[in-house]
């Protein structure tokens, strides 16, 4: 940590190494009076002492964010003989009796005051003083040195909260207070300590988030949140006790099942889906019981031994001064503040829906992207085979204007089935218009059934070799340009050569691998890389020919490039009409089947 303290010397005598040294932790509205006792007492004493002169960072070392062990050292005074020890903290306790302050963990408490502390530890440092000097969350002697200062009676009866609980673990250590695993009578209990004073932010304290998370609690009446027990009130703290919850959190869960790694997919996406059906029961429920702001985060709540979630924290934050809400890093965008309290409950629940799809929580944190993001979600759920209707409940629940619960249940229960969809939009194309080879020429007179024969025969002499003997076919008369589309082009060709024997026994399928191409200028159904993606699936199902399917996936994936949400709606990029929403919903049925095969035949 910097040095943020400014120096005072009244005296010519150092200590190098370790000796007694006294810390002060006043409440930061008593500051200024407190450092003006100290200084009249180190000049008539002749003391050297140190203060936290910057009120920013006497409010760190004041709030939960500081080393523990460092907590609430706003002033520091250098005796240098053990009579000058006893004497100043002596004068000290006469004129700060009634002055609260903040626990130092590291020292012992002067007799009964809340405000002046002492150790034994390094006043100059020397070689061997960092070694020698331990600095831990509790009063520690070296084995040569009694403390002599010390108060019996501080230590003939322990504390209350010891006593009646017995403490078997430390779940988490913070300047704010620690929390505990402790049992009773064959029962456990997870214990919440706040310690005094500690400031959580600029004009709250720990302890009063403390009692609101407690009050939270005793709200519920479904089962929804740890169950509040007990307040315990001891000299420097305040502990919380609530029934323990056997089980694992949920940030534990997702590791240790590992859903991107999974290759049961019908498992993993069963496990997913009942995980996120009860996560979105246990918010709706939060919030009929009256829970305004709810801190969705990963290891705010437990899956318990029963496959119930549980909300273990509901410790939120105040509007601070500034008027902002509390955030949480990682799971909180800036653009949510927004929203009303509500609907900031819905964008928390659809980031931590990303947190289940491979960390897409953070790079949304990161770039407050939402395109990005969202093209990010796509890349994993085709590169681990997921069924898309998580990621599109998370973009719903992070963009919709109005989300509700219903429509979110809608969103999971659906799994794209069929290509219903696919048809309404073939139907549109296939038709003798041209004289192109696609759907929109030659191969939608096939599928109409008019002439036939004769469009065969067209399509056939438009088939030509290159110099490396390579076979394709034009999509107008001795032009030999080749356009791999539905409408236009070779998709449409390869979608009635699936559909029809007839042009199946009169073609040579080399020339489909002109279908093989990575990238189209648009995204579109129709005449883009979505028709191709789609018939390449197909010549998959009719050859049982490997790089087919191969070809759809890495098409599909960068067919994702050209995905884009405008106005809340997502849409495939058309070079003629801009971002067609059409098109996404024909990509959620291509998608469907191309995963389905990917999945069945381990491609």
């Amino acid at each position: 940590m910097r040095d943020i303290f400014k120096y005072v010397s009244n005296n010519d005598k150092k200590i190098n190494g370790l000796f007694w040294k006294i810390h002060l932790s006043p409440l930061l509205e008593d500051f200024e009076y407190v450092l003006s006792v100290v200084d009249n007492l180190s000049v008539d004493m002749g003391l050297d002492y140190k203060f936290v002169e910057r009120i920013e960072d006497q409010l760190f070392l004041s709030g939960i964010s500081s080393p523990t062990t460092q907590t609430g050292k706003l002033i520091t005074i250098y005796p240098t003989s053990e009579i000058q020890t006893a004497e100043i903290m002596s004068r000290l306790h006469g004129l700060l009796t009634n002055f609260d302050g903040i626990e130092v963990l590291s020292d012992r408490p002067y007799q009964d005051s809340k405000i002046i502390w002492y150790r034994y530890g390094t006043h100059l440092a020397t070689a061997n003083s960092d070694k020698e000097d331990e600095r831990k969350n509790y009063f520690v002697l070296p084995d040569n040195v009694e403390d002599i200062f010390a108060d019996d009676l501080q230590f003939n009866t322990g504390t209350y909260i010891q006593k009646k609980y017995n403490f078997s673990e430390i779940l988490e250590e913070s300047s704010g207070g620690n929390i505990y695993i402790a049992s009773q009578s064959n029962q456990k209990f997870v214990v919440k300590e706040a310690r005094k004073n500690v400031r959580y932010s600029l004009n709250v304290s720990k302890l009063s988030k403390r009692y609101e998370e407690f009050e939270n609690a005793k709200k519920d009446h479904r089962g929804l949140v740890a169950e509040p027990v007990e307040i315990v009130e001891e000299p420097y703290s305040v502990f919380f006790v609530y029934r323990l919850i056997e089980g694992e959190a949920l940030g534990v869960v997702s590791s240790s099942e590992n859903f991107m790694m999974m290759t049961d997919f019908r498992q993993r996406d069963l496990r997913m889906k009942a995980l996120a059906q009860k996560f979105i029961t246990v918010i709706e429920g939060l919030m009929e019981e009256g829970f305004e702001e709810i801190d969705i985060q990963p290891n705010n709540f437990v899956i318990s031994e029963d496959e119930e979630i549980v909300y273990i924290d509901t410790e939120v934050s105040d509007y601070l001064t500034n008027g902002e809400s509390f955030t949480t890093e990682y799971f909180w965008l800036d653009k949510f503040s927004e929203d009303s309290l509500l609907i900031q409950n819905f964008r928390r629940t659809g980031m931590m829906f990303l947190f289940f799809l491979g960390d897409t929580n953070f790079f949304l944190y990161e770039t407050r992207d939402f395109d990005q993001a969202f093209r990010l979600g796509l890349m994993r759920s085709l590169d681990y085979k997921f069924p898309l209707n998580f990621l599109n409940t998370a973009f719903y629940l992070l963009t919709s204007p109005s989300p509700n619960f219903e429509k979110v249940r809608d969103l999971l229960d659906s799994s794209t089935q069929g290509d219903n969809r696919i048809k309404q939009e073939i139907s549109k194309m296939v038709g003798k218009q041209t004289d192109e080879i696609g759907l929109n020429g030659l191969s939608g007179q096939i599928l109409l059934n008019e002439d036939v024969g004769e469009a065969i025969e067209i399509i056939q002499k438009r088939v030509f070799a290159t110099e490396d003997g390579k076979k394709h076919i034009s999509m107008v008369d001795e032009a030999k340009i080749i356009s791999p589309y539905l409408s236009s082009g070779l998709a449409g060709v390869a979608y009635v050569f699936v559909n029809d024997t007839r042009l199946r026994e009169s073609i040579d399928v080399s020339i489909f691998n002109d279908l093989l191409v990575p990238f189209s200028k648009s995204g579109d159904f129709s005449n883009g890389l979505l028709g191709i993606v789609y018939s390449n699936v197909l010549l998959y199902d009719a050859l049982h020919d490997s790089k087919f399917i191969k070809a759809a996936t890495d098409q599909m994936m960068n067919l994702f490039g050209l995905v884009s949400i405008i106005e809340n709606k997502i849409g495939v990029f058309d070079f003629r009409h801009g971002v067609n929403t059409e098109d996404y919903e024909v990509l959620l049925e291509i998608y469907e089947l191309l995963n389905k095969r990917r999945r069945t035949d381990d491609v």
